[in-house]
């Protein structure tokens, strides 16, 4: 039986003479791979697509908690978006509270079938603003709980 004296791909090319091909394909491709998927993290950020489709700027997020949404074909539909933020609530978020907003908001996220240990506390202080776009198809709730410092974005599209 004949042994085989190749332990790796790198000294199968430096035994073949391919050494500079294979020293430089690797890292590009690598090098390709990163880029790409840092770009598409960024392209397809939570914030970016908010900002770009409703021109609603979002607190920044620190750490994601939850995201859901219906899944259809057209990405129209309900979401729910929980995280933390370091941010603190702009002077244009209403301080009262507002039962409309409350079942609005526990309407999706039911319809959605989230946990209820995700619901808010609405016992607790939150500031919130509502968001209505492209002709009432799309409402949109903010809702800040500076307490434990968790954003709540609920999106209803029709």
């Amino acid at each position: 039986m004949k042994k085989r004296k190749y332990l790796t791909t790198i000294n199968y090319a430096f035994h073949k003479g391919l050494s500079i091909a294979l020293l430089l394909i690797y890292p590009a491709i690598t090098g390709i791979i990163i880029i790409i998927f840092c770009f598409g993290k960024y392209y397809f950020s939570i914030e970016r697509i908010y900002k770009s489709d409703l021109n609603i700027t979002l607190p920044k997020i620190q750490r994601l908690l939850l995201n859901e949404q219906e899944e259809s074909f057209t990405g129209d539909g309900s979401q729910v978006i929980i995280y933390l933020t370091d941010e603190k609530a702009g002077s244009t978020y209403n301080t009262a509270k507002e039962k409309k907003i409350e079942y609005a908001v526990k309407k999706t996220l039911s319809d959605l079938k989230v946990k209820y240990e995700w619901y808010p506390n609405f016992k607790e202080k939150y500031y919130w603003k509502m968001h209505v776009k492209n002709g009432g198809f799309d409402t949109v709730y903010i809702l800040y709980f500076p307490q434990i410092r968790k954003v709540y974005v609920v999106r209803n599209s029709i």
